[in-house]
């Protein structure tokens, strides 16, 4: 669920669709922008066309806040291949809606996802398909989704405490 950014990293998906497309694997990627947001959107779009990848990278466009519900409903995991995020809310509703999430490995997923996701090499369409793969393992999407249980339990999600914690931060660089 996002707009297009270049810190997105949506254009890796281009290859990764080809390895699904090359292994036969009967994976769907829903991709959420607006294809007419900036000419960079229309050069992915025509990139998807070209390579014949529509089939494995569907972009359903933009998605409204009460559409969201619905779109967690109908998939079964969380890809963000991004390279950066200020706070990462998606991650929160992939959590909250109890999906297994799969993204980069950087140091922003690994501070609100901790022990509640799949990570990758965000550089890599091979490694990211080796890690979606994982999603056949039973034992570690449960894992990872109690862990994303707890850090809902633990009211992360209110902006109070996510207030507080810039607060404190912002105070600890200032002194």
């Amino acid at each position: 669920i996002t707009r297009y950014y270049p810190h997105k990293n949506l254009e890796i998906l281009l290859e990764l669709a080809q390895l699904i497309k090359k292994q036969e694997m009967d994976y769907k990627i829903i991709l959420t922008i607006d294809p007419h947001q900036e000419r960079a959107t229309e050069k992915l779009s025509a990139k998807i066309k070209e390579g014949g990848l529509q089939d494995i990278l569907i972009n359903i466009g933009t998605v409204g806040f009460d559409e969201v519900p619905y779109l967690f409903s109908i998939t079964d995991a969380f890809l963000l291949p991004t390279l950066m995020e200020s706070f990462g809310l998606t991650y929160l509703e992939a959590m909250y809606f109890g999906k297994p999430i799969f993204t980069s490995d950087l140091d922003f997923a690994n501070e609100v996802c901790k022990d509640a996701a799949v990570f990758f090499d965000p550089f890599s369409a091979e490694d990211i398909l080796v890690k979606m793969k994982l999603i056949e393992n039973n034992r570690l999407i449960t894992r990872n989704l109690k862990h994303a249980k707890a850090i809902m339990d633990q009211g992360f999600m209110t902006w109070d405490l996510i207030s507080k914690e810039y607060g404190s931060t912002l105070h600890e660089m200032t002194v």
